[in-house]
């Protein structure tokens, strides 16, 4: 009996550890520190104008070249009052995930948004069909071979490397704004 109840309490420890590691219902994963490139970002004015009441969010986005793409719907570059979006992986390749985006807009009319995106944490380990969300930046386009041995082209978006700017910038405490726009590379 002890054993079956030891059992169950460690099922129970991984079950919610696993879905800790998750972002819940659609969340944004957190990484407001990015390199994408050569080049360092701080997106931490995206989290903020997200969690602003949209009643009242200025309807300029915050930075230039990166969209807010949710399972549901989307920001930035993608984003329509008249559409509603449902982000897809459609594909996983070695390099990427290939995200088909498919809405139905308030005329009935369905169109269809495809995209590549890169350095997805973790995006080896997702499974066609999953709904995802991510906030990326804009880096050209991406070519593919389709499943019928076509060449397609789509717009490609880096999600980018998440890193520490204060690991990087040699001090290990977390200071007010003080952030390095572009910090020395990593030693």
């Amino acid at each position: 009996m002890r054993l079956k109840i030891g059992l169950m309490i460690v099922c129970a420890a991984i079950v919610a550890t696993a879905q800790t590691q998750k972002p819940a219902n659609g969340e944004i994963p957190y990484h407001p520190y990015r390199k994408v490139g050569e080049k360092y970002f701080n997106v931490q004015p995206i989290y903020e104008w997200l969690k602003s009441d949209p009643k009242f969010r200025s309807h300029q986005f915050p930075m230039d070249g990166w969209i807010v793409v949710r399972g549901n719907g989307s920001d930035g570059t993608l984003h329509s009052e008249n559409l509603t979006y449902d982000f897809r992986v459609l594909g996983i390749a070695r390099d990427g995930l290939i995200i088909d985006a498919e809405n139905a807009s308030r005329d009935g009319r369905e169109r269809k948004v495809m995209l590549f995106l890169t350095n997805y944490p973790g995006f080896e380990k997702l499974t066609d069909g999953a709904v995802i969300t991510f906030i990326a930046k804009e880096s050209g386009n991406h070519r593919y071979v389709t499943a019928n041995n076509s060449v397609a082209t789509v717009p490609c978006y880096d999600y980018g490397t998440p890193y520490n700017p204060w690991a990087m910038s040699g001090t290990n405490s977390v200071k007010t704004n003080a952030v390095p726009a572009n910090p020395p590379a990593a030693r």
